[in-house]
């Protein structure tokens, strides 16, 4: 492996000016391109990655088959602009991680060392309080909020909300993690089943990179109306809502300003927020119809 002199920084988002900065101020030579706030010190990514012996790709690295934030840019492209031994850094790097080994590419993913797992766990978990304080018209404290997945988000998630005054029902797939959930004050229920129903929470927050609202569930009975099934979970009411889709598999989904829309127990999200620990692709405009009438939304994601 080469000493790292020259490291080139592209895409992502405020947190790749961060680091271009600490990088500058710890004497590396620095080449950016596509970094939010800074100018681009080559004429393209491929030529700053070309003189790097270290490349620094976002959290997340890749979205929708792209570097994140430099969407002509392929992980093909920018491997075959590498010069040998250079070490390609990044955060969730995925099907990126499977050429890098093919081609005995030097790589760190980020996410993979536990102490930033849990720090970016810990992170992620306030931003979803901040969209849920955002949208929602009532408090966190003493609202009933549903919980899903037991994982380091999960864990983090659930000992916030409970100390924001919240009642929290946090959900496993295992019912050997009830004990535990237990412990934290939380009330224990199953991932994709819930045996105690969905018609008393005020949020829901899927921390679980999976569909675990089933759209095949003939009904859904939310807290504000009956909707039937057209592959949605939807809770409409003036106090505030929360769209799950079955199409998105994890995030915080709180709708706001829900109003009727076809038939009265039907209903319209002007604001619907995903929160995506992954962040694996871009938010898709959603739209689905059926005998509840139609669906439309304005989507924002916030990645950790």
């Amino acid at each position: 492996m080469r000493l790292i002199h020259t490291i080139a920084v592209l895409g992502g988002d405020a947190r790749q000016r961060y680091l271009s900065e600490l990088l500058s101020s710890a004497q590396f030579s620095v080449r950016t391109f596509g970094v939010p706030g800074l100018p681009d010190s080559a004429p393209s990514a491929l030529e700053a990655a070309s003189q790097a012996d270290a490349v620094c790709l976002p959290t997340p690295a890749i979205a929708s088959g792209a570097v994140t934030g430099l969407p002509d840019l392929t992980p093909a492209q920018l491997l075959s602009a590498l010069p040998p031994d250079t070490v390609v850094f990044g955060g969730g790097l995925g099907t990126f991680r499977s050429l890098l080994q093919r081609t005995d590419t030097p790589y760190y993913d980020m996410l993979q060392n536990p102490a930033l797992a849990l720090a970016n766990a810990s992170v992620t978990a306030e931003g979803a309080i901040l969209l849920a304080l955002q949208a929602m018209p009532i408090t966190l404290q003493d609202a009933d909020v549903l919980l899903t997945g037991f994982g380091r988000i999960g864990k983090s998630l659930a000992g916030k909300l409970r100390a924001l005054g919240a009642r929290v029902t946090l959900t496993s797939r295992s019912s050997k993690n009830f004990p535990t959930i237990e412990q934290l004050s939380c009330t224990p229920d199953e991932t994709g089943v819930y045996h105690l129903g969905l018609s008393q929470y005020d949020a829901v927050f899927n921390t679980v990179p999976a569909p675990v609202f089933s759209p095949n569930a003939p009904r859904y009975k939310l807290k504000f109306g009956v909707v039937p099934n057209v592959g949605f979970s939807r809770c409409i009411g003036s106090r505030g809502a929360l769209f799950s889709p079955a199409t998105f598999p994890s995030g915080v989904f709180i709708a706001s300003e829900v109003t009727p829309s076809c038939k009265p127990t039907a209903g319209r999200a002007s604001r619907l927020i995903r929160l995506d620990s992954d962040a694996a692709s871009p938010m898709q405009s959603v739209s689905a119809c059926g005998s509840a009438g139609s669906l439309s939304s304005h989507q924002t994601r916030i990645s950790p």
